[in-house]
């Protein structure tokens, strides 16, 4: 796969409106190797973002990518919500929050 071209619908696109992921999991599980980066052009960039806000929304998805795109970092931001890790102690629906998303107000009254 070409750097530019896009890993979803096989386009190829400017260095530039290029936006990447990396999924949370392994390759390879001797040794594990963290999966590879994934590039994707402006297009499909929307589109995820569409599907995370659905998500986001409707609430059936708090869990986000290893390292996340553009488009997952703004329908967050649109909903309101904050990527809490395993170094936080963040109190949500009756358990500790870990690497998931939680909504801004529950991160601020946990963190003050």
């Amino acid at each position: 796969m070409v750097a530019n071209q896009c890993q979803h619908c096989g386009l190829f696109f400017k260095y530039e409106e290029m936006d990447t992921y990396t999924p949370f999991g392994c390759s390879s599980y001797d040794p594990p190797e963290p999966l590879d980066p994934i590039n994707i052009c402006k297009k499909c960039s929307d589109k995820l973002k569409h599907d995370f806000l659905n998500r986001f929304r409707n609430e059936e998805y708090k869990y986000g990518d290893w390292q996340k795109s553009k488009a997952e970092r703004d329908a967050a931001k649109e909903c309101g919500l904050v990527w809490v890790n395993g170094a936080q102690n963040v109190e949500y629906n009756g358990h500790r929050a870990f690497f998931e998303y939680v909504p801004k107000k529950v991160f601020n009254r946990s963190a003050g």
